[in-house]
């Protein structure tokens, strides 16, 4: 299913292009091991709800093929859920990335579910301009007209400023699923939290990507840490890095 429209649909991808900007903003985290229980939670649920909504829409998009015919009461029902799970998860995310940008410099953040303070071990906040492909991309995605929104983000060690014409990332090190995707108003938020394993590196660059290896893969954004002080300093095994990321319009 296409993702929920962010602006009036009668505007093409093109005319959004031409009136609005579209900015992308990347949170990237580290979080040391004593957080792991409680990042671990975070992304868990997000994860849980956004394979739920996954699975209603196959669920719907399989009735408009033919695939399978749902009843009307079936439909209500599965409308009512994506909606009921799309503002749990909306609000969710919202708490999340509102902590995240808080986290620096306001003491009175907690976790969601305990009276312990949320603090990342270190956080950077970065604005990129898109690349052309992803600017276009972008714009299709928040009209409604297209719908394979980048569900893997990668991440690696290359500097290089964001060029108009790339395609992948300077040194890509990893890949993941992402573990939320929620598209709301003018807003579509993305992330995933990295595995273990991942050799120490200053992690310095992340990328949305359309599929899982590289040669089939669209790069349809891409965030660069260009401050070597703010670069996420990680170590295999001793802490997570995780990302945050956004895509939202604002007028020109």
């Amino acid at each position: 299913m296409p993702p929920k429209t962010l602006i009036n649909r009668t505007l093409t991808h093109a005319e959004l292009i031409s009136n609005y900007n579209i900015i992308n903003k990347e949170r990237a985290c580290i979080w040391d091991r004593s957080d792991w229980r409680k990042i671990k939670k975070v992304y868990s649920r997000l994860r849980k709800w956004d394979r739920y909504l996954l699975l209603l829409r196959k669920t719907l998009l399989k009735d408009q093929l033919g695939v399978q015919t749902l009843s009307t009461t079936d439909k209500k029902a599965v409308d009512f859920h994506i909606s009921y799970y799309t503002r749990v998860m909306t609000a969710f995310v919202d708490w999340y990335e509102n902590a995240l940008e808080r986290s620096h410099n306001d003491q009175t953040i907690y976790w969601f579910d305990s009276n312990e303070k949320f603090e990342p071990q270190q956080l950077t906040i970065v604005k990129n301009k898109l690349t052309a492909q992803g600017l276009a991309r972008s714009a299709m995605y928040m009209t409604g007209q297209a719908a394979d929104y980048p569900r893997w983000i990668a991440l690696g060690i290359g500097t290089h400023k964001v060029e108009a014409d790339q395609k992948a990332l300077v040194d890509e090190i990893f890949r993941n699923p992402v573990d939320y995707y929620v598209a709301n108003q003018n807003i579509i938020s993305s992330g995933t939290l990295y595995p273990e394993g991942i050799l120490t590196n200053l992690f310095s660059e992340f990328g949305g990507m359309t599929a899982p290896t590289s040669d089939v893969s669209k790069m349809v954004w891409r965030s660069v840490i260009e401050n070597a002080s703010k670069r996420l300093n990680h170590t295999i095994n001793q802490d997570r890095p995780s990302t945050a990321h956004s895509l939202y319009v604002v007028s020109k």
